[in-house]
């Protein structure tokens, strides 16, 4: 379980950790998303790797058909629940800072 745990996982640290240092870069701190068939080649990609090349490698290393499906299906999560909800709360984040630096003209109004 541990180790079908482990790949269920990797794939979406994979889009998250990349999406978070591309915001940063590319997109001055906002969040954006990958549409599903990036994702899905992500986890192909993974799966290859992982599942076809490196077994011929190393001893450490077996395919196994369910740790595709573990892949595949980290990236699914991701993308129907991970990813909005790290957009919407980096937009409520972006909003806060926004709101917090912008001068208040309420402020200087003295009764």
């Amino acid at each position: 379980m541990n180790n079908w745990l482990t790949d269920l996982v990797f794939v979406p640290i994979i889009i998250h950790f990349s999406s978070v240092i591309g915001s940063f870069l590319f997109n001055k701190n906002r969040a954006h998303g990958y549409p599903l068939y990036q994702i899905w080649t992500i986890s192909f990609l993974v799966s290859i790797l992982f599942e076809w090349i490196m077994p011929k490698y190393t001893s450490y290393n077996t395919g196994d058909i369910i740790d595709i499906l573990a892949y595949f299906s980290g990236g699914l999560f991701y993308f129907c629940f991970h990813q909005p909800y790290y957009i919407r709360r980096n937009f409520q984040l972006a909003q806060q800072q926004e709101a917090a630096s912008s001068p208040n003209p309420d402020a200087n109004v003295v009764p």
